[in-house]
Formats: structure tokens, sequence, C-alpha cells
């Protein structure tokens, strides 16, 4: 099930309240494979990372996104892997201390700065921790929040 890139606002905050630190936010096209992925570091209030990878998908985009996170003046640093092989990720760009809003604006400026337009149909999931109920529970979470959405 998907929601419209314009509308993740909603489904986001409900997401990341429900996630316990550790658990994984990803916002990815529904027909490729691009996305943005941000990691639940703190709890009350929450506090999020955004960890975009430079890997043969997504080095294309590498310096178009450094830009969009310097435009918006959100900091961030660039961090290596130790060992990679060919096609893995070499290195990750990583922003800290980003509020929810933060990450709905961010997940959309990142995801038009890919090429997706801000109509475009996007799966929202959150795996790994969650407050309650394991990965299941967060994938009917993420499966309800846009189901509410897309009814309202």
């Amino acid at each position: 099930m998907g929601v419209e890139l314009s509308n993740l606002d909603r489904i986001v905050h409900d997401l990341v309240r429900k996630a316990a630190i550790g658990g994984i936010l990803t916002v990815e096209e529904q027909a490729g494979s691009r996305f943005v992925q941000f990691l639940v570091a703190e709890q009350n209030p929450p506090v999020l990372e955004l960890g975009f990878p430079r890997a043969q998908w997504s080095a294309q985009y590498w310096e178009d996104v450094r830009r969009t996170l310097t435009q918006e003046g959100v900091r961030y640093e660039v961090e290596g892997v130790a060992e990679t092989q060919e096609g893995d990720v070499d290195r990750f760009m990583i922003a800290r201390g980003l509020d929810p809003d933060t990450v709905v604006e961010l997940a959309k400026k990142l995801m038009v700065t890919m090429g997706l337009q801000g109509a475009e149909m996007v799966r929202v999931s959150l795996d790994g921790a969650l407050i309650e109920g394991g990965y299941r529970a967060g994938r009917r979470a993420a499966e309800a929040a846009i189901k509410e959405q897309m009814d309202r």
C-alpha cells in the first residue's frame, strides 16, 4: 500500500511515535529502488538520524543529496565503511539529531532530489525495534497509518 509523497506528515509522525530506539523508518518509491532511511536514535522526544548510502544505485544522487542537505541547513558527516565488495556501500552521509518534522520535510525533498514528484506514490515502513509487537506489528502499523490517511 502506498501514499503520495506530499502526504507523509501524519504517517511518519504515527510510525515514529510507535518506534523504539533502533527502529528504521524507510520511505521508498513504489516502482523502483530509490529510498531514504532514518534510524530512531532516541525516544521521548523522538530523535532520528538520516543514513544515505553511496552505493551503485545511489552514487548518481550523492552530490545532489549533499547539496540539498547543505541548502536546508542540515549538518551531516560522511563516514566510510571499512570493507566493501564491488557494488556495496562504501560510505554513508549521516545527519544526526533530526526531529520528526525535519524528517518529513527531508524525506520529501530528498525523494524529489532523486527525481520523484510530490504526487508520486511511495511506500513507508517501520522495521526493527518497536515499542510493542515486533517486526510484524511495525508492518501492520505502517499499513494501518497509510490506510487511515487514504480514508480521509
